[in-house]
């Protein structure tokens, strides 16, 4: 059910690609890539470029607030295609995400560029705000358990992309990774270099944050065929503890998701 709607002023008319909450506040991300009227005119079919003259800045607004509630961070440039959660730790407002220096500099194909996971602390009262890398291997498609959205979390999961002699390759994941956040370790299963994976999806199965299993479609480029892989969120290292074999080739997509029965 829709209870409110509000227009939130920004400098420019950025590419939001996702937004995070707390328990008690809205995060938007204000980011330089920007929408362009002439790449649009002139038949551009992604018209968003980078555009160092478009501030980087989260605003973060109370959830029943309005956009004259909006407290806004400058942060360094970057720009964020998706966030892992978001949560409050006293006076501050954390953000975890998958992070990218800068993309679509020169045109919409321009994605060779390595995203890494980091966290960004914003204090509600000093106006203070900080910005950790949490790892240096290149990941996208940050997943957890939804039960923990919005709160304070200790797993988060996502897949390793292939970054080397500073390209980047969308063509395929390098594997599945898992992260501790209490103890800031980081597991990981590669993956065998005919295979490509699609994002794995974590589907609760238990009483403990952790228990459950990650779901990923998974492409075996020597068969033409694609796979439904399980693998045991406790123990991703292991890699697969299931393969459901499918007759056909599931298109490469980014997104996955799960519809219990």
């Amino acid at each position: 059910e829709l209870v409110q709607v509000e227009t939130i002023n920004t400098d420019a008319p950025t590419m939001m690609h996702d937004f995070s909450a707390t328990e008690n506040y809205v995060i938007f991300l204000q980011m330089p890539v920007a929408f362009s009227m002439f790449l649009a005119v002139t038949g551009d079919g992604l018209p968003f470029r980078w555009d160092d003259s478009v501030p980087t800045r989260f605003g973060v607004m109370p959830r029943n607030g309005t956009n004259a509630d909006v407290k806004w961070f400058d942060i360094n440039p970057c720009f964020i295609f998706h966030t892992m959660n978001a949560f409050e730790q006293g006076d501050e407002v954390v953000l975890d995400a998958s992070r990218y220096d800068q993309l679509w500099v020169t045109d919409s194909h321009d994605f060779s560029h390595p995203a890494y996971f980091t966290r960004f602390t914003m204090n509600m009262k000093t106006g203070a705000v900080s910005e950790s890398r949490m790892d240096d291997l290149p990941m996208e498609f940050p997943q957890l358990n939804r039960s923990t959205w919005t709160r304070p979390y200790r797993y988060g999961y996502s897949l390793s992309s292939p970054y080397a002699n500073n390209e980047m390759s969308y063509g395929g994941a390098t594997g599945f990774l898992r992260y501790d956040m209490q103890t800031g370790e980081r597991v990981q299963h590669k993956l065998e270099p005919h295979y490509t994976a699609q994002e794995a999806f974590f589907v609760a199965a238990g009483k403990s944050e952790e228990e459950g299993y990650l779901l990923s479609y998974v492409y075996d480029a020597r068969e033409n065929l694609s796979d439904l892989w399980i693998l045991d969120a406790t123990n991703v290292a292991a890699g697969p503890i299931a393969k459901v074999k499918l007759p056909v080739r599931v298109p490469q997509g980014f997104h996955g998701e799960w519809v219990p029965d």
